[in-house]
């Protein structure tokens, strides 16, 4: 755990400040990682953006597995550190591990065999889904490194730890500028993959980000109890971190649906149209970044809180987060209002 930082003790605005900003910058860096993407595909032909926009909502079943497995291992990580089970918390490292390589196995299984379908319905053709399936293919063929990168960031998060996940975000941000043209057009013997060349950088980023949150992890304190065995599967964990998962993981399933519906209306109206949608939602992303930092805040000092029994401290989290959020969101979307022209300019 980090010494500044005590998640039962500090002051609930102090921690909110410290625990939100790099979450916060670390999702600011995400975003410009996917707005370096869609400029790249934009490099490549306005169906290549369309694409993009296309894959979202079905790649989004990958985002929604992945926060609901990270709530469950903040949370329950967080619960075990307040109650000072450190054993316990260990237990979950690697139990969260094993969930994680579970369900990446269904969720690829799924992306690879529903995948024309999806599109189909969104309106794309024959090369239209041809064009998409190259890309999303090889996401769905790193889900593995995903869930567990979200499965050790959520450890992490449970010890007041964001600043490691937004190292790993900013780095990949600036990889990535520099994988996606060598994967796209290919230099020396490596050969141009066109879109698929997106995807490949992307998963060859997570997997550098993933290593390198292993190595955090496996020099943090409650790593101390975590032995082979503990990787053994066992269900009086897994149960618990299902539980905590699964309604989270609908809930933002259903998000997902929601970016179906728009985006089968949109399609009617042609690949332009669907690009077009796809350059806003990318606006749109950059001003839900700190409520999403604020959410990982709330996890991370409710998990611990709420361990220790101090509720108290969970009522005056609730209240500041809540103000705090509603604040900026009211501002965001006055914003988005009137500036959105000039920002959608500037990405498309």
């Amino acid at each position: 755990m980090s010494k500044s930082i005590k998640l039962t003790k500090d002051p609930i605005w102090t921690l909110l400040r410290k625990v939100t900003i790099p979450a916060s910058v670390g999702s600011l860096f995400q975003t410009f990682y996917n707005l370096v993407d869609t400029w790249f595909a934009g490099r490549i032909s306005a169906e290549a953006i369309g694409a993009i926009a296309k894959s979202f909502p079905i790649y989004f079943t990958i985002i929604a597995v992945g926060v609901g497995l990270g709530a469950a291992t903040n949370a329950l990580i967080g619960n075990s550190i307040g109650e000072k089970k450190v054993r316990v918390a260990s237990m979950y490292i690697a139990q969260s591990l094993i969930f994680a390589l579970t369900v990446s196995i269904f969720v690829t299984l799924f992306g690879l065999n529903v995948s024309n379908y999806l599109l189909g319905v969104m309106g794309s053709d024959s090369a239209g889904i041809a064009l998409t399936r190259e890309y999303l293919d090889i996401i769905f063929y790193g889900t593995f490194i995903v869930l567990i990168q979200i499965s050790l960031n959520g450890t992490l998060n449970a010890q007041g730890d964001t600043r490691s996940y937004r190292n790993v975000l900013i780095f990949s941000f600036f990889l990535n500028i520099f994988l996606n043209p060598l994967f796209i057009w290919g230099y020396g013997f490596i050969p141009g993959f066109g879109i698929a060349g997106l995807a490949i950088a992307t998963v060859i980023s997570q997997l550098i980000g993933t290593i390198y949150l292993a190595y955090k992890v496996n020099n943090c304190k409650i790593k101390e109890y975590l032995k082979l065995q503990c990787f053994i599967p066992k269900f009086e964990y897994l149960k618990p971190l299902t539980t905590q998962a699964v309604p989270v993981m609908f809930s933002m399933l259903f998000i997902g649906v929601g970016i179906f519906n728009i985006l089968y209306f949109i399609g009617q109206f042609g690949d332009l149209a669907t690009a077009g949608y796809g350059a806003a939602l990318r606006v749109e992303q950059v001003f839900l970044l700190p409520v999403i930092g604020l959410n990982t805040a709330v996890l991370s000092i409710g998990g611990q809180n709420f361990g220790a029994k101090a509720y108290d401290r969970i009522r005056e989290l609730y209240t500041k987060a809540l103000l705090f959020g509603s604040s900026f969101m009211t501002i965001a979307g006055i914003i988005i209002f009137f500036w959105c022209r000039i920002f959608c300019f500037f990405i498309y």
